[in-house]
């Protein structure tokens, strides 16, 4: 059986770590697969045929700058270390920088197996948004740049991924664009999967309910934004409570806002939550406002329980996904206005048969797992036994 090393920071959170833990189950029935972390933060569910490979590092963001250089280099040495007493037959890294720390301890390690990578972060809003990235962008894109010109293979999430990185990194190569897939056993609008669930009390007693999902961040995810514009959405409804399912460094900036404009009682931070779809299937509305996003997972899979979305226009990736806003409401700024017209035609559809099953439909067809599993596979073997 051939061996595939997965590399990851962590299968903490996020988006990235949620497609990874999808793509396992059928990976590791066809390859022996050992999934190697800089540190085993571990939020989803891991085959038990996967060898976890823990490298005992630090993924956390709160340092500085000499620190994490240091950090960059020891990540380096120590997978080098793994990947010189290891045979693997392919590795498989995915996240920007990890890819660029994956491949230099590859290179350094003689190994004679295929290198691959997949890039779920870039795009010129990560840049724009994203102070410290920002800082070292030239440095950022050299090293990407580098590295992604000499992999075997590099997977993008959108078209319009493959466009910047062609344009702004300047990498004239062919790319394998894979979107983000959902399990539709999930996501779906019959809701089987809710049997023996009990959700939040304050949710279910609450008669109308928005909801936001994402890490809690205010540099990228923007909460703010919807916290300081709930108190004009409740005049228009006033029975709607706002439901923030996430975890973050900010979440005590959100519940000093949430204080400061004394909305307790009705805008409230749930956590992270596992039974993500019973929440989506239950929510009159998702409300996103996100700076950036380079896919927007949660907007797929919203989409799929049938409950209809609204997104500001964070990235080109939004139209894509969402067909120029036909599958979703996309605000093409931060407007307050726009963003409140937005939610009253969202609104219009909660309760359309036809528009939820249209939306469903489209979700729960074009991103269904099973066909991102096996793109992935057939990669896997084409890198493995062809190249």
């Amino acid at each position: 059986m051939k061996k595939i090393a997965v590399v990851l920071p962590s299968m903490q959170g996020g988006g990235c770590e949620r497609a990874v833990s999808l793509l396992l189950p059928v990976l590791v029935k066809r390859f022996q697969i050992s999934l190697i972390l800089h540190e085993a933060r571990i939020n989803y569910e891991i085959p038990s045929e996967v060898e976890i490979i823990d490298l005992k590092g630090d993924i956390s963001a709160e340092h500085s700058i000499l620190f994490k250089i240091k950090r960059f280099f020891n990540r380096i040495f120590i997978l080098r270390k793994v990947l010189k007493e290891r045979s693997f037959d392919l590795v498989f890294s995915f996240i920007d920088l990890n890819n660029v720390t994956s491949y230099i301890a590859w290179r350094l390690a003689g190994s004679q197996c295929k290198f691959c990578c997949t890039e779920q972060t870039l795009c010129k809003e990560f840049f724009d948004n994203n102070q410290m990235a920002n800082n070292k962008q030239y440095l950022m894109k050299l090293l990407i740049s580098y590295v992604y010109k000499r992999a075997s293979r590099v997977v993008l999430l959108s078209h319009s991924m493959e466009s910047y990185l062609s344009s702004e990194f300047n990498i004239k190569r062919d790319f394998d664009v894979i979107y983000n897939g959902i399990d539709k056993e999930v996501f779906n609008r019959v809701g089987e999967t809710e049997l023996g669930l009990t959700l939040e009390e304050i949710f279910m007693k609450a008669p109308m309910r928005f909801i936001n999902i994402g890490r809690l961040d205010v540099c990228q995810k923007n909460q703010e934004f919807l916290i300081r514009l709930f108190p004009k959405i409740k005049e228009t409804y006033p029975e709607v409570q706002l439901f923030f399912l996430g975890e973050g460094e900010n979440r005590p900036v959100l519940e000093d806002l949430i204080s400061e404009l004394n909305l307790d009682e009705t805008v409230h931070l749930l956590g992270w939550k596992n039974d993500l779809a019973a929440y989506m299937r239950h929510a009159d509305l998702l409300l996103h406002c996100a700076y950036y996003e380079t896919f927007g997972n949660v907007l797929i899979e919203t989409i799929a329980t049938g409950t209809p979305v609204v997104t500001t226009n964070c990235n080109a990736v939004i139209p894509e996904i969402l067909q120029k806003g036909e599958y979703g409401y996309i605000v093409e700024s931060y407007d307050e206005l726009e963003y409140l017209n937005a939610i009253n035609a969202a609104m219009k559809k909660k309760d359309d048969e036809n528009y939820s099953q249209k939306i469903s439909d489209y979700a729960r067809t074009k991103f269904a797992i099973e066909h991102i599993q096996a793109e992935y596979l057939k990669l896997c073997n084409e890198v493995i036994y062809r190249e």
